[in-house]
């Protein structure tokens, strides 16, 4: 007879899992996760991980969901930490940071093809948590804006801008990223603040 886990053995067990799979990840892209490799790497049989997670495809997500809430909480120190005129560039710093050392990750994060945010509730909630951060401190910087909705926009306005930038960067077809991404956000933020 199997031991009975508690929710706790359950929670830190999946974590495991989890950090094994960003390793693999790390070291070889998307395609080099599997719940073997997983299982491997954590010493147990290649059936275990199915018992945590019920796919590969369900651990990946659970992947994605760790770097939705690592890119959150980034991005809300950043903005708390920063006074009203320095909210746009402490965030977008926050952001390209998280990507810059976590690249495998945030490919991954926004990778197409995968099941999306429709299918896995808590990825939505932490799609919806890193969406939320990326604007609640622009309304604290940019007043005149009015309406938390015209924070929203502005939110989406900056994570667009930087993941296009991000993503042409790490596609090797942005040479002087950092300078464009320093332009775009003292554009956006003067723009922003005077409409």
């Amino acid at each position: 007879m199997g031991r009975i886990l508690t929710d706790e053995a359950i929670a830190d067990f999946r974590t495991r899992l989890c950090d094994a799979a960003e390793a693999q990840l790390a070291e070889g892209g998307r395609t080099a996760v599997n719940m073997r490799g997983v299982a491997e790497r954590l010493g147990v049989s290649a059936m275990t991980p199915y018992r945590y997670f019920e796919s590969k495809q369900a651990m990946i997500n659970a992947v994605r969901v760790r770097g939705f809430e690592r890119l959150a909480k980034a991005l809300e120190d950043a903005g708390s930490a920063a006074g009203p005129k320095d909210v746009g560039r402490a965030v977008s710093e926050a952001y390209v940071a998280f990507a810059s050392e976590n690249p495998a990750i945030y490919r991954l994060m926004f990778e197409s093809g995968s099941a999306g945010e429709g299918a896995d509730p808590d990825l939505a909630k932490a799609v919806g948590r890193a969406r939320a951060a990326m604007s609640r401190d622009l309304q604290r910087s940019f007043q005149e804006l009015g309406p938390a909705s015209d924070a929203q926009m502005a939110g989406d306005l900056f994570w667009a801008t930087l993941h296009g930038l991000l993503a042409l960067g790490m596609a090797g077809k942005l040479p002087d990223c950092e300078s464009v991404q320093a332009v775009a956000v003292a554009a956006l933020s003067r723009g922003l603040a005077a409409v």
